[in-house]
């Protein structure tokens, strides 16, 4: 069997063989399905941590996917991240391209600031549409818990 290389396609797949799979293998189906946009960035441990099986069950789960362990799968999730993410440089990109009501690339301040905030928006609603409320709620109470917040800035906005 064929990997699926793009996550809509593995995400099809998953909904479509759930039935057949085993009881800890809808387990791993759940989660992934679920947790799409974690899966790209968390350990094996930690997912299998989280979706309550043995590590074993995800390499088993990607296997039964046609991928040759785990961390093979976990790249179409990073890939898919990579492709939704508007980042700096396309947000850039976007910038320079967009144009006023005469085609003509904004010079004035007024312009250049609705240009520059209609792009940044559309990045900001991007990044709201990709993180679960379950993961903000979490994020807020460790930093709310925390005795020390470190903040390092490196080479994006």
């Amino acid at each position: 069997m064929n990997n699926p290389t793009q996550l809509s396609l593995l995400q099809d797949e998953i909904r479509h063989r759930y039935e057949t799979l085993s009881k800890r293998l809808k387990q791993v189906a759940r989660y992934i399905l679920d947790n799409s946009n974690s899966i790209a960035f968390d350990t094996v441990a930690s997912i299998a941590a989280q979706a309550s099986v043995p590590p074993s069950t995800l390499i088993r789960f990607a296997n039964a996917f046609g991928f040759s362990g785990f961390n093979e799968m976990k790249q179409v999730f990073r890939q898919h991240l990579m492709e939704e993410t508007v980042n700096y440089t396309e947000r850039a990109r976007l910038f320079r391209q967009t144009s006023t009501d005469d085609n003509v690339a904004p010079e004035k301040p007024a312009e250049i600031l609705n240009v520059f905030t209609m792009v940044n928006a559309q990045a900001l609603q991007q990044l709201a549409m990709q993180i679960a409320p379950e993961q903000l709620d979490r994020a807020v109470e460790l930093l709310n818990n925390a005795e020390n917040i470190y903040v390092i800035g490196l080479r994006r906005s």
